[in-house]
């Protein structure tokens, strides 16, 4: 039974570039080059450039400089058996992910995803408190390019503070 649906994410993480280059005989045609770097003829194409293959282990990707292949481990079995994406991804499932069959996706549920475009009533209360903060001496500075009526509009609970501060500040000359 082939299964229908691929994790192409969960085969990259279980599936290492080392373990592909070792099953299809490749890793020892190559020779070490850095620390987890190796270089030799492209099993791809099978050229004549003796370093033109370049696969890393660490990151799992590998390049061919001369026929321009290059990807993660997706790509060199897709390259290697000629196949699609989706086949290399099924043979890489069935043979190194556990139990070989990725679960169908998940099904969204109904409105999930959608934008909100209802209002909230109001924000939620939230679960601590600030002690020592009384909320009738909070100070806000409100900008005098907000006019009072916006103010209101808007709900500003201390609009009346607010209008009396201002003309308090204008009587002393600080409005200027």
């Amino acid at each position: 039974m082939t299964p229908r649906w691929v994790r192409f994410a969960e085969v990259k993480a279980a599936v290492s570039m080392r373990l592909v280059l070792e099953d299809y005989g490749v890793l020892e045609k190559l020779r070490r080059s850095g620390r987890e770097q190796y270089r030799g003829r492209c099993p791809i194409h099978r050229g004549e450039g003796r370093d033109a293959f370049h696969a890393q282990l660490g990151k799992n990707v590998f390049h061919c400089f001369a026929c321009g292949a290059g990807g993660n481990v997706l790509d060199l079995v897709a390259k290697l058996e000629q196949c699609s994406m989706r086949e290399a991804g099924l043979r890489l499932q069935r043979r190194y992910v556990a139990g070989g069959l990725a679960p169908a996706p998940r099904q969204s549920e109904p409105g999930e995803g959608q934008l909100v475009t209802e209002k909230r009533k109001g924000n939620a209360v939230l679960p601590f408190s600030l002690p020592g903060l009384v909320a009738e001496h909070v100070t806000v500075h409100v900008p005098r390019s907000i006019s009072l009526d916006k103010l209101r509009r808007i709900g500003y609970r201390r609009v009346d503070e607010c209008a009396a501060s201002r003309s308090a500040g204008e009587r002393s000359g600080a409005g200027e």
